[in-house]
């Protein structure tokens, strides 16, 4: 059995190579192969957009061990944004990519997991389903009569890749009951939970008593602390009180003050506790200017990250403004350019430049005019420039 915490925080038959025109078809095509072999079928859901899928389709060509699980199955990759994609997506609930879902040649669901964890990940999957290759209806009556530690993990991986959050900490809860001792899920189930916090599945207190059980629970390590800490960022802002996250990101710090690499890791907590626990802006500034990674400055992203966060914190407007005006510059035409127009007209108004904050988010506003928010904010603009007198 995977690391579960690896599986969900984030949700050897010969060496031959999976060939090229099992790739290409519809699914029709791939269910007539895999019915034929007699084994299973993986379908890779992919996006032109999606950056892992690409990571993935260089280690299917390059990885021999990879190659190697993939005989074991039939495999096609459908375009989840063309031609019968969009419906088949729809169908099997594919939510997030790259997104990849096991079947029999029926078309009944084996197992469904969701992102790109490298090749362990997706080998340790897809033998789940050549081992085990009873549709997953079939798995949960089985795990309703006779449940067991596997049958829990892999009916909580498919949920929570469905979106179906309630189901998935539930099993995943009976996964640890019915685990070796020492199985402890807590973190994962955290994660899972904050997610259904955003679906409104799972309350603020709820959310709260989870991250309280991981930080009291013996044995919790600095990585627990930290991703605790990560979680109540969010939790602090679904309940609008900075407080909550302050609590978890004291402890979670004084953890990672001993580990210099775990520090390099979660950078955004120690700048964090610079802002909201030490009181200190110029720490905190210095920082994160510091964690942004090399070449950061010719990126429109990039710059308008740091800018917003300037913004958002009242800190460093000056050379944030400067930034943000240059990240326009670089910016693609179109919608892009038009995003960070607008941080930069927010942080003009910040300053007082209410002139230029109007000219700016007239800009944006010729650069998508689509957008209504645009339109919005040169109302308010107009507004408080009309007000100032100026």
């Amino acid at each position: 059995m995977r690391n579960v915490l690896t599986v969900l925080l984030a949700i050897a038959i010969g060496l031959t190579a999976v060939p090229t025109n099992a790739l290409a078809g519809t699914l029709a095509d791939a269910q007539a192969r895999a019915n034929e072999r007699g084994v299973p079928l993986v379908v890779d859901f992919y996006t032109d957009w999606c950056s892992w899928c690409k990571v993935f389709d260089k280690d299917r060509e390059t990885n021999a061990d990879l190659q190697a699980s993939l005989s074991q199955v039939e495999f096609v990759q459908i375009d989840a944004e063309r031609g019968e994609g969009i419906e088949l997506a729809k169908q099997y609930q594919v939510r997030g990519f790259p997104n990849y879902v096991a079947m029999d040649a029926a078309g009944d669901v084996i197992h469904h997991w969701i992102g790109y964890a490298g090749p362990e990940h997706f080998m340790d999957n897809v033998q789940d389903a050549v081992d085990d290759p009873a549709p997953f209806a079939k798995k949960v009556e089985r795990f309703e009569t006779s449940p067991t530690f596997a049958d829990a993990i892999r009916i909580s991986e498919v949920y929570a890749t469905r979106g179906q959050l309630v189901d998935a900490v539930d099993h995943l809860r009976k996964g640890q009951e019915l685990g070796p001792d020492g199985t402890d899920h807590s973190v994962a189930i955290l994660d899972l939970m904050a997610q259904g916090l955003r679906t409104e599945e799972f309350t603020v207190n709820q959310v709260s008593a989870q991250a309280d059980a991981v930080v009291a629970r013996t044995g919790a390590t600095p990585e627990d602390l930290a991703s605790v800490a990560s979680t109540a960022r969010y939790l602090s802002k679904a309940a609008g009180d900075k407080d909550i996250y302050v609590k978890y990101l004291k402890p979670a710090v004084a953890a990672l003050e001993t580990n210099e690499a775990l520090r390099a890791k979660h950078k955004g907590l120690m700048i964090d506790h610079a802002l909201l626990v030490e009181k200190n802006g110029g720490k905190a500034v210095k920082l994160k200017y510091a964690s942004m990674p090399e070449g950061w400055q010719e990126d429109s992203a990039r710059l308008n990250s740091y800018a917003w966060w300037c913004f958002e914190n009242g800190l460093d407007l000056e050379r944030a403004e400067s930034l943000a005006r240059k990240g326009a510059e670089v910016a693609e035409s179109g919608s892009e350019r038009a995003m960070v127009l607008d941080t930069a007209a927010e942080i003009c108004n910040a300053l007082g430049n209410c002139n230029d904050a109007v000219t700016l988010i007239q800009r944006a506003i010729e650069e998508n005019p689509e957008e209504k928010y645009y339109q919005e904010q040169l109302a308010r603009f107009e507004k408080l420039l009309q007000s100032s007198g100026r």
